[in-house]
């Protein structure tokens, strides 16, 4: 009835990294008892930050995107806040019910998960891309971006840009092999990967 021990948490505290494959399956375990009594558990007591998700072609494997040329790129998730916040609620119920889910987006935890992505770009192909969504999303997208520039300055030999996640989910299909590392918030390196 439970997804991990008692003292799971204090088991994985002896460890510098925390390597962990899909969970769950609806038909056994409601999903609410495995996102909150595993993955959330893990990520927010933890405080695991960043969420590694590399996305390559192996030999000997045909890709279902039938592309020609290899791909091998990591996607980057910022994975302890954004838009997978615990801040809102529920009032009222019926007709007037409202439901409230607010992204939160720190500096720290936005400028360390970039910081992240450039350090392994300097040991791959030098090249990072920002998801954003900053024509839709007024606040927390322009930001994402501002902390984009700002830490990109810091890093001259790194080749960047920034895309909006509607056409960078195309473009994983029809030219994957031209990213490198792929910086994104929580939801949007999420539904990426």
């Amino acid at each position: 009835g439970k997804m991990m021990p008692e003292d799971g948490i204090h088991t994985l505290t002896q460890f510098e990294a925390v390597f962990l494959g899909a969970v769950g399956n609806p038909k056994l375990v409601p999903d609410h008892i495995s996102l909150w009594g595993l993955l959330l558990k893990i990520r927010r007591e933890l405080e695991l930050s960043i969420n590694m998700r590399p996305a390559k072609q192996m030999a000997g494997i045909t890709s279902p995107l039938l592309h020609p040329n290899d791909f091998d790129f990591v996607v980057i998730r910022e994975n302890s806040e954004g838009e997978y916040s615990e801040v809102g609620g529920r009032i009222h119920r019926g007709d007037d019910e409202i439901a409230i889910q607010n992204a939160v987006f720190t500096r720290k935890a936005t400028e360390r998960v970039m910081r992240f992505a450039f350090e392994l770009a300097k040991k791959r192909r030098s090249y990072v891309t920002s998801a954003t969504k900053s024509n839709g999303i007024y606040h927390a997208m322009p930001f994402w971006d501002e902390v984009f520039q700002q830490t990109a300055a810091d890093y001259s030999g790194i080749e960047t840009s920034s895309q909006h996640i509607d056409a960078l989910a195309a473009f994983f299909v029809t030219r994957p092999e031209t990213f490198d590392v792929i910086v994104a918030s929580n939801l949007f390196g999420d539904i990426l990967t």
